[in-house]
């Protein structure tokens, strides 16, 4: 804060200033140390910025790092009792692996992927592994298979996603800040780095690209 008022004091009182030159640009950094130090005769201790510090032989480019570690997407929770998967016209009960599986099907079901034969062998066929024997039997063609409640619900959810109010919207805001606050910086050499992306993707189907042999 202190900085920012000198800062501040230097731009109001450019004209008292000697052998100082500012551009209508950003002043950056190392000007801005200049400017500071002729405005007040003192002298800072600003911290090094890692690229300033000599580089490491043998290609290292750091030595200490700690993190607390990556954030992993919440657990899967179960769908609502009135929100139903048929099988050739019956309800079937899934098992919760089969049905979270199952969901990520159904989130995709107004998707061009959805209807591409590769996507949907290779769906069925990783889906028949989380099921249980007795899934196996009864389910054991896709086409007979019916989504539709299930992607109804995602739907709805997504609706009231964007129906949120401004105070909810704001909770959920704090609530990631104080997760980016906890993992998403981390310290090399001493340095705190801000970490671009210290999120684990949630589960899901894999799409591809083109005509990727492995999709879904």
């Amino acid at each position: 804060m202190k900085l920012l008022k000198l800062y501040v004091f230097a731009l109001n009182n450019i004209n008292i200033i000697s052998n100082v030159k500012i551009s209508s640009e950003i002043i950056f950094y190392y000007n801005l140390k200049s400017i500071i130090r002729k405005v007040t005769n003192l002298s800072f201790s600003f911290q090094h910025d890692r690229w300033e510090e000599e580089k490491k032989s043998d290609g290292v480019k750091w030595t200490f790092l700690e993190h607390k570690g990556p954030v992993f997407a919440p657990d899967y929770e179960p769908l609502p009792k009135n929100v139903k998967f048929f099988y050739d016209g019956e309800e079937i009960h899934l098992s919760q692996d089969a049905e979270e599986v199952a969901t990520f099907y159904a989130r995709m079901l107004d998707h061009d992927y959805t209807t591409k034969e590769a996507f949907n062998e290779n769906f069925f066929k990783d889906w028949r592994k989380t099921m249980t024997d007795s899934e196996r039997e009864k389910i054991t063609k896709l086409s007979k298979c019916n989504f539709k409640q299930m992607h109804a619900y995602f739907v709805q959810k997504s609706e009231e996603r964007k129906a949120m109010s401004k105070e909810e919207k704001k909770a959920i805001k704090e609530k990631n800040d104080e997760v980016l606050k906890e993992y998403g910086f981390c310290t090399i050499d001493g340095h705190k780095e801000k970490i671009g992306n210290f999120k684990i993707e949630p589960p899901g189907l894999f799409r591809g690209r083109g005509e990727h042999p492995k999709m879904g």
